[in-house]
């Protein structure tokens, strides 16, 4: 695609800042990238995209400045389609423009999910909440969180060293047992303490 650039980024990179001027249309070809906003200097994660996603989508089409700042996650490429390029297409192809509509209301409704789990009760909820879900993932009690502890505790709308703490109380009650550097065991069948069940 003449029109189209591969963009190579390595963990840490920023793709773009909130408040600049829309570059293009990104599709994440590898890796992961994290798009976050920043209130009262602390960030808060908007949305994850992987590869075979979208980002860029709403600058693109109104014509203002990125809402939110896009950073790698992992090393990641995308393929950066320019932005007359992308409104040529959409505006002749209605197929095209269904997707994005598609892919704009998937995004939309994830986003919701997350400010709900994020406002979900305290810290310890949402932490149980997030454990249980990446558990029934894993289809077992063991379950591996794939994010560092600064990306898992954006996720869950607070900072590290809260998170740090509670994982801490939720071990020391014998809720989990850290079996990895990122791998847990959910120890449900503990009837003597609250399950993890009744805290989600």
């Amino acid at each position: 695609m003449r029109f189209a650039a591969l963009k190579d980024y390595r963990r840490g990179d920023v793709l773009w800042t909130a408040g600049s001027e829309c570059i293009g249309l990104h599709v994440v070809t590898k890796g992961r990238i994290r798009v976050l906003r920043t209130r009262n200097g602390r960030q808060h994660l908007v949305h994850v995209s992987e590869v075979g996603a979208t980002m860029g989508e709403v600058p693109l089409f109104d014509g203002r400045p990125y809402p939110a700042t896009a950073i790698a996650a992992t090393r990641a490429q995308c393929l950066v389609l320019p932005p007359a390029t992308v409104r040529g297409v959409v505006s002749s192809n209605s197929a095209f423009s269904a997707l994005f509509l598609g892919r704009l209301s998937a995004r939309l409704r994830a986003v919701v999910q997350r400010l709900e789990r994020q406002t979900l009760g305290d810290v310890r909820l949402r932490l149980a909440a997030s454990l249980i879900s990446a558990s029934t993932e894993c289809g077992g009690a063991d379950l591996e969180v794939d994010v560092t502890q600064d990306e898992w505790a954006e996720d869950l709308g607070t900072v590290r060293e809260v998170l740090a703490r509670e994982l801490r109380l939720v071990k020391d009650e014998g809720l989990i047992e850290q079996t990895g550097r990122r791998r847990f065991r959910l120890l449900r069948e503990d009837t003597k303490r609250r399950p993890w069940r009744a805290l989600a």
